[in-house]
């Protein structure tokens, strides 16, 4: 049964999300793409996970091989541990690409993890591999 909106709860926090977008960035960067992320939100599924949308702008490679280019998440979520009260949170990183002929596919580049507190002021543990 589909709960109400206003029986949905964030996760995250304003300030969390902008922490982990700014590290997502700074790790895109690292590994060479100027990219920026244009759509980051959490999507609400009930009181205890939830999902996240990601999606930089298109961009392309020298030469033009590529007829559409960008980064997204493929799946990923965030659940509230209550054992150790924390938000576990979890988004595999890809560049997504359609060839000219048509033909589409994705590949992982990374997978940031975290930790987050429950009552939305803090983030640790986060990681990329």
């Amino acid at each position: 049964m589909e709960q109400s909106i206003d029986q949905k709860t964030f996760l995250c926090s304003p300030e969390q999300m902008e922490k982990i977008q700014k590290f997502i960035q700074k790790e895109l960067l690292k590994r060479g793409f100027l990219s920026k992320i244009i759509e980051f939100k959490e999507i609400c599924k009930n009181h205890y996970t939830n999902y996240f949308k990601l999606k930089t702008e298109d961009f392309q490679t020298t030469p033009v091989i590529f007829e559409s280019l960008f980064i997204s998440n493929f799946g990923g979520s965030a659940y509230n541990d209550r054992d150790e009260d924390v938000i576990i949170f979890h988004l595999p990183i890809n560049v997504f690409y359609e060839i000219m002929d048509g033909g589409k596919n994705s590949s992982l580049l990374f997978t940031v993890s975290a930790k987050l507190t429950t009552d939305g002021e803090d983030v640790y543990a986060l990681t990329a591999s």
